[in-house]
């Protein structure tokens, strides 16, 4: 696990590992996970604080892989912990994305979506989930010339948002290689329902993007509450975070 964050604190989840039949002894172990610091009351050995998985799988010619699962667990904690946990299926555009990932240090395979989900190639490495925020990776896999292939990894694309709580007005701030794409924000509230979208300037020489949200929606009413604000290219999402609107 790596170190803890401002705000962050350790827990402990319990996950089944076979049936919770009250005919049949249960069977189960515990995750060790990072959480954002949970309210009173919050039950033992459960957490509400999740981290967003999300990018896309190329192959070395940058074309989309579609229908790979990137298996982050055994298959086993799928079955018995439905709740809790769910796969991460990339899309025909090459693209994934699972907003229900537990904060923690996880070994990844990529592997064909099909039983017995045989590995698309043999190298295992790591992904880091932080809770409550959105966590981007990149990945190109390489099976052209071996059987093992070569995996290129990209970490998450960085994106603040300040102040957050906020009574109004905030400041998003993305760190991105400069390029020529147009790149737009759109803010959405916890119904889905876009309220604003707000295109970014041209970055500083230091590859920051900026724009400024007025808290306000299209109908320039206040926004008040939690929202989330997704940045996209093309219409690519590549980074997502959670505001909160206090007034």
């Amino acid at each position: 696990m790596s170190s803890l964050l401002p705000g962050q604190s350790i827990a402990r989840v319990k996950m089944f590992t076979s049936s919770w039949s009250p005919f049949e002894d249960q069977h189960y172990t515990f995750w060790l996970i990072k959480e954002t610091v949970p309210s009173p009351g919050t039950l033992p050995f459960q957490s509400d604080s999740k981290g967003i998985f999300s990018g896309y799988v190329f192959d070395s010619q940058h074309n989309p892989i579609k229908n790979l699962n990137l298996l982050y667990c055994w298959s086993s904690f799928f079955y018995y912990n439905f709740w809790d946990i769910s796969m991460v299926i990339t899309d025909t555009n090459g693209y994934f994305y699972n907003d229900v990932i537990y904060g923690r240090k996880y070994n990844l395979d990529i592997c064909h979506n099909t039983i017995p989900y045989n590995k698309v190639i043999n190298t295992i490495f790591y992904i880091t989930i932080e809770p409550d925020s959105n966590n981007y990776y990149e990945f190109i896999l390489d099976t052209l010339l071996s059987s093992t292939g070569t995996v290129t990894e990209k970490k998450n694309i960085e994106i603040n948002v300040f102040p957050n709580p906020s009574d109004g007005e905030v400041q998003i701030c993305l760190h991105l290689p400069a390029n020529d794409s147009k790149v737009i924000a759109k803010i959405f509230n916890t119904e889905g329902e876009i309220i604003r979208i707000i295109p970014f300037e041209k970055p500083n020489k230091d590859d920051n993007y900026l724009i400024i949200w007025d808290g306000k929606c299209f109908d320039s009413t206040l926004a008040s509450g939690i929202f989330y604000v997704n940045v996209e290219i093309e219409n690519r999402r590549i980074a997502s975070e959670k505001i909160m609107i206090i007034r």
